[in-house]
């Protein structure tokens, strides 16, 4: 393991380079360790937290992709954008909580270097997942107003543009891969194992405070055209989806019914509401990378004290509830969807079998001809 000594105050030189954040053991003998135990009650609500957490978005989640698959009627394209947002939900409850989880468990990082990287990779991904889909639905549901009857968007169209969007979340995530490790830092009172970014950075004076031109760089980046612009594009499609369906007219002088604005509404009401929920669920998050950023105390004697432990678990806790509220609010506010999975609870016991049935039918000549017509029938075992 390669070992680093941090400098002594006021022995930094501004423009070097911080060697030590590429090494895998820091050592900081003259300080004592910053990380604080949590008590007995503190340790078990933030288990409690998370086990509910995650049995609610693996089941919840679970029945989205069940009934997506299981019911004809589930395969609209609004449809399809539900079922990636529950493969979201599934991937945050089986990795990012699981080790969250695990990490609550134990004072010390109590996993390896790879499962460090791959948890920070894949809520990159899926925080950037998450917005591409739900600014998918808000595009597609804007279309669905103003170009009701020659909309060029379809199934084909959806598949790509989910997988796509899935490519491009993994590609834009894949820093984080590279960034984090597994770091051990030793203080004069105990050590610390830690799963943390290591970007390159510089001395920014004497004092030993640093930056990093590539993350902050990538940090804008994320957040700027990850998070902001989608987030604005939603809002508008939204908006002016909304004024249209009050306004009662389609293009070609139609009238909506009380009826059909009302049932109208009831579909944006649910894409409207899951859409706000995410970027509330992730705005604490990619604010906090910003405040990080430029106000926080960024010096290599002391960095492990930027962010409160209670303050970095409440804005992590939110990005994994997300996943949780998803299938709640799908199944709160769409009523054709507890239609379909209704249906979707015979699909195990429904058996589709063909059936041939001979019928007799006379020609202008009486020579019977006989032909054979094969009927789908569905039997109940």
């Amino acid at each position: 393991m390669d070992t680093i000594a941090l400098p002594t105050s006021n022995s930094c030189v501004p423009g070097d380079k911080v060697f030590g954040f590429f090494k895998s053991q820091v050592l900081q003998p003259n300080s004592t360790s910053p990380f604080p135990l949590d008590s007995i009650a503190d340790f078990s609500l933030k288990l409690l937290l998370y086990a509910l957490a995650m049995l609610s978005a693996l089941v919840g989640n679970a029945l989205l992709v069940f009934t997506h698959f299981c019911t004809n009627g589930a395969r609209s394209v609004g449809s399809s954008f539900i079922a990636s947002l529950a493969l979201y939900g599934l991937l945050m409850a089986t990795i990012c909580m699981s080790i969250a989880f695990g990490e609550e468990m134990f004072k010390k990082w109590p996993f390896g270097d790879g499962v460090c990287k791959l948890k920070h990779f894949t809520q990159a991904t899926l925080g950037m997942v998450g917005m591409l889909m739900h600014t998918g639905v808000a595009l597609n549901n804007f279309l669905k107003v103003y170009r009701p009857f020659n909309s060029f968007w379809t199934s084909t169209i959806t598949a790509n543009i989910i997988v796509i969007s899935w490519l491009a979340a993994m590609t834009s995530a894949s820093p984080q891969f590279f960034v984090h490790r597994r770091v051990a830092v030793v203080y004069k009172d105990q050590n610390e194992i830690l799963c943390r970014a290591v970007w390159p950075e510089f001395y920014k004076d004497a004092d030993c405070n640093t930056w990093s031109p590539i993350e902050t760089i990538y940090t804008y980046l994320v957040v700027v055209v990850i998070y902001l612009i989608p987030s604005a594009a939603i809002s508008i499609c939204y908006i002016l989806a909304h004024k249209k369906i009050m306004s009662r007219t389609f293009p070609g002088g139609k009238l909506l019914s009380e009826e059909q604005m009302q049932t109208t509404m009831k579909v944006y009401r649910l894409y409207c509401t899951l859409a706000v929920v995410y970027i509330i669920c992730w705005m604490p998050f990619q604010l906090s990378s910003l405040w990080t950023l430029h106000y926080g105390k960024r010096n290599v004697r002391t960095e492990a004290t930027t962010k409160s432990k209670v303050f970095e678990f409440l804005v992590t806790y939110l990005t994994h509830i997300n996943s949780v509220l998803n299938p709640i609010l799908i199944f709160t506010l769409n009523k054709q969807f507890k239609v379909n999975f209704r249906k979707s609870l015979d699909f195990p016991l429904v058996v589709r079998q063909e059936d041939t049935v001979t019928f007799v039918i006379p020609s202008d000549s009486e020579v019977q001809v006989r032909s054979e017509v094969q009927v789908r029938s569905e039997v109940q075992q």
